[in-house]
């Protein structure tokens, strides 16, 4: 008796997989990151034009005044209202908070990379540089360049921008330096897997070249 051939069965669908940042915003606290996210980019857009008119107009009668139900932060010395201000500035303080570490971040990359691609006296001296630059406290480094540098805005982003250079050059020079490292494991781990997990195999009873 023939027996009719069995159709292959179709192999199951694996679902795709969802990309990292999805998954982080499906969880509770990326929801509520993504909330104060979205809330401050509204600020930042819409703060000046909502706020901007009442952030410079003073008041003479209501110098330095306490929280009030009109003036929710209360006023300055000038009379004007401290929480109009506060929400105007939002995005002066973001724009100068994204300088600073765009600027950490450029300079932390050139002198990270710098001691894998100079001499090596310069980049032992770099190296040494920045293992002097990362015990030295940041916040007293920004101190310091901001008193040397002056007041405002671009003086704050310069000083705050160079202190978290140190950090960020330490970081990309430990990767760059442990990528040939990375790269002869990674050929390790090829050549095992192709030898199996027991690695390559003699047969018994068969000798080497050169044995007797």
């Amino acid at each position: 008796m023939s027996t009719s051939p069995t159709a292959p069965t179709a192999a199951p669908k694996t679902p795709p997989r969802r990309h990292w940042i999805v998954g982080t915003f499906r969880t509770p606290l990326g929801i509520l990151a993504l909330t104060f996210l979205t809330a401050l980019i509204a600020l930042v857009i819409f703060g000046p034009m909502i706020w901007g008119d009442a952030a410079v107009a003073a008041n003479p009668k209501a110098l330095s005044q306490g929280p009030s139900s009109e003036h929710i932060f209360g006023t300055d010395a000038g009379g004007r209202d401290v929480f109009a201000r506060t929400m105007t500035a939002a995005r002066l303080s973001v724009l100068m908070a994204l300088g600073a570490v765009a600027l950490g971040v450029t300079i932390g990359l050139i002198l990270g990379t710098l001691p894998t691609l100079a001499p090596r006296w310069v980049g032992r001296m770099v190296v040494a540089f920045l293992n002097f630059a990362i015990a030295f406290p940041g916040l007293l480094l920004a101190i310091f360049l901001l008193v040397v540098l002056g007041q405002g805005a671009g003086s704050a982003v310069i000083a705050i921008g160079l202190a978290l250079a140190s950090p960020f050059a330490r970081l990309t020079y430990a990767l760059a330096s442990s990528g040939p490292a990375l790269v002869r494991g990674g050929q390790r781990l090829r050549v095992a897997a192709a030898h199996g997990p027991l690695g390559p195999r003699v047969r018994p009873g068969r000798r080497r070249a050169g044995h007797r």
